[in-house]
């Protein structure tokens, strides 16, 4: 089941948009800025999405002190420029960043006309940060400021989280590199499922229940993924262009999740074309019995069932060459 912090609703459809971000609820330690909390998946460990957005500003966002998560994450920019160490991400470009491992200072997407981001913490248990000296002081001190914050969120706090964690992409990265990086600008690399749709694939975060992620860019009038009903949660993520799903058009900043065992409607590009990160929330779903089950078109389950055939034993190796899928 999923939960979207200080919203009642509690069965799908549910849709979000960040163009209403002035009118999301305040959040308990969080200044000049709008945020949402999405939880998803399996109660416990699943995936945490901090959804945020900055009015607008010229001046640059003070990035946080360097540091880690104790899980691994995905985040994008959706508008507005975001900063991660030595690295800036435009609209359109994202990151995979593996558990444990310290980076330099962060932002959080801004801009003149407002900032949009999103960050996904693979296992909601490893979300509390550390710096990269893992002094004991300094994480005890970090983890009492943002209790209150966490309490609201209603997420375990764990004083030694040592779950495995561990990211496998179908995107190129250097060998024993603990990061990939993409684009929605260029796909050329992503795997062509039917013409004109090209995806990209990626599975991160706690070994048996940590979500699927799926990159999808799509030519005007593709289907950019199909009708199909699983059993757990799928999110779409408007990125670029317009997609059509059911009875409403998801554009930069829209989402639209879908509630496990519901069906879900096909996602359409429009007349620009389309791009869209689709979460699922928990990959226990996603067994080829449950691929079978979901009702999909034979290109779309043969790329489900052999990309994380391929994915799969490579979760906790690190981020090494990309699958032969890519």
């Amino acid at each position: 089941m999923f939960k979207l912090v200080g919203n009642p609703a509690e069965h799908g459809p549910l849709d979000i948009s960040m163009s209403q971000a002035a009118t999301w609820p305040a959040v308990p330690g969080l200044t000049g800025m709008a945020f949402h909390a999405l939880l998803m998946g399996d109660e416990r460990a699943g995936p945490y999405l901090a959804l945020a957005a900055i009015p607008p500003r010229t001046d640059p966002m003070p990035l946080y002190p360097p540091h880690g998560h104790g899980t691994d994450t995905w985040r994008i920019t959706l508008r507005g420029e975001m900063n991660m160490g030595a690295r800036k991400y435009l609209p359109g470009e994202f990151r995979y960043q593996a558990g444990g491992k310290a980076y330099g200072g962060d932002d959080l997407a801004w801009g003149p006309d407002w900032g949009y981001s999103i960050v996904l913490m693979a296992d909601r248990r490893g979300t509390p940060s550390f710096a990269p000296d893992r002094n004991p002081e300094f994480i005890r001190w970090a983890r009492a400021r943002r209790k209150p914050l966490f309490d609201w969120l209603g997420i375990e706090m764990v004083e030694d989280y040592t779950a495995p964690q561990g990211v496998a992409t179908t995107l190129k990265s250097a060998p024993r590199s603990f990061m990939a990086e993409a684009s929605f600008h260029d796909v050329s690399a992503w795997h062509e499922v039917t013409p004109g749709v090209r995806v990209a694939v990626g599975m991160l975060g706690e070994r048996d229940v940590g979500p699927v992620l799926l990159h999808v860019r799509a030519e005007p009038g593709q289907v950019a993924f199909p009708a199909s009903t699983f059993a757990t949660e799928v999110l779409h993520i408007g990125i670029a262009g317009t997609l059509r799903i059911g009875d409403r058009d998801l554009a930069e900043g829209d989402l639209r999740l879908v509630d496990e065992r519901t069906p879900g409607s096909a996602a359409v590009a429009g007349t620009a074309g389309g791009c869209t990160t689709i979460v699922f929330g928990d990959r226990r779903a996603l067994t080829d019995e449950g691929i079978r089950a979901a009702g999909l078109p034979a290109a779309w389950e043969t790329f489900l069932r052999d990309s994380l055939a391929q994915l799969r034993p490579r979760l906790g190796l690190g981020l090494g060459k990309a699958a032969s899928a890519a």
